[in-house]
């Protein structure tokens, strides 16, 4: 086997055969020549590679040296290749002709992209902005759940939306109306107020502020009690509103007091019921049309569950009209 000690140069165009051995420091090309080195393998004739260019290479992988940066690749893998380019783009791919498979970072637009094809599929701006499927494909992006494989589904060739496999949400646009059918799917179509609201509708959108159930009104002639100083009563058809859990309403009463200048009362009953707890539950206030000043207080009868109207009869006799109005609590 030849020996070469402190081998320094080749001639260019040398070919060395067979096997050797170098002891000490050795420099191929030390003048710069415009010169390949090559070392093959059994079957690999450029099994380790370098050539003029810069670009050296062991195997099916190379590494570009500065002729090719930027812009040539810097690291590459022939056969199903990877490779990595310098400059202002940046990209690792599985086929470099094509970008099949790969990824890529754009420093002019500051933009990441990865997918196949041009690499469009998906991609992250400057600005985090997320772009999935750029180039508009008829492809679809789903998101599975534990046991739901189409929880959340874009089909791209039907532009729709749908959400658990069933809620389809195709063509909408800010003044499309949504509503839940009887399966609970959304669907465009007008709201109907009184079947398909419930609960509390603000104002602002056309409500009331309470739910229909809770906001009723109507008229009833309440059943008199006649309690102290009382020789007869005479009711008359009352209004009431009810929103909430609020009652307010007004009616009209004829009193006819046994004795003047003591306490009178007369019960009303209620247009909804209640059951009160307390005498401030209820408040109201009334006065006599026929006699200046004289007026009379509304309160809760809380073991009877009806409204008190109470005042202080005058000394004249015969009936006297009171106009009440009221409010209370259903409890």
């Amino acid at each position: 086997m030849p020996l070469y000690n402190n081998f320094v140069d080749l001639v260019s165009a040398q070919t060395v055969d067979g096997q050797k051995t170098l002891n000490g420091g050795a420099i191929f090309n030390s003048g710069l020549a415009n010169v390949d080195f090559n070392i093959s393998s059994d079957t690999i004739t450029n099994f380790f590679h370098v050539d003029a260019n810069g670009m050296a290479g062991v195997g099916s992988m190379g590494i570009g040296g500065p002729a090719y940066a930027p812009g040539g690749p810097l690291l590459w893998v022939y056969g199903e290749t990877w490779q990595f380019v310098a400059g202002n783009v940046r990209t690792l791919v599985g086929e470099s002709s094509s970008f099949f498979g790969g990824f890529q970072w754009i420093d002019a637009t500051n933009i990441f992209q990865m997918g196949n094809g041009t690499l469009d599929q998906f991609q992250v701006d400057g600005s985090s902005n997320v772009v999935i499927n750029e180039a508009g494909r008829a492809a679809n992006f789903r998101v599975e759940g534990d046991t739901k494989a189409n929880l959340f589904l874009i089909t791209g060739s039907t532009d729709t939306i749908s959400i658990d496999g069933t809620t389809n949400l195709t063509s909408l646009t800010a003044s499309t109306p949504l509503k839940l059918d009887a399966s609970k799917n959304i669907i465009s179509s007008d709201i109907d107020l009184t079947t398909d609201v419930t609960g509390i509708l603000p104002l602002a959108n056309g409500g009331t502020g309470a739910s229909l159930a809770a906001l009723t009104s109507g008229t009833w002639t309440p059943t008199l009690t006649n309690t102290t100083n009382v020789a007869a009563s005479t009711a008359y058809a009352g209004q009431y509103i009810r929103i909430g859990n609020v009652v307010s309403g007004s009616f009209a009463i004829d009193i006819d007091p046994t004795s003047a200048s003591i306490t009178t009362e007369v019960q009303v009953s209620l247009p909804v019921a209640s059951n009160f707890g307390a005498f401030n539950d209820a408040s109201g206030c009334g006065f006599c049309d026929s006699i200046f000043g004289l007026g009379c207080s509304i309160s809760a009868s809380v073991p009877n569950d009806r409204l008190r109207v109470i005042y202080i009869a005058d000394s004249g006799a015969g009936n006297k009209s009171f106009f009440c109005t009221f409010s209370y609590t259903v409890i």
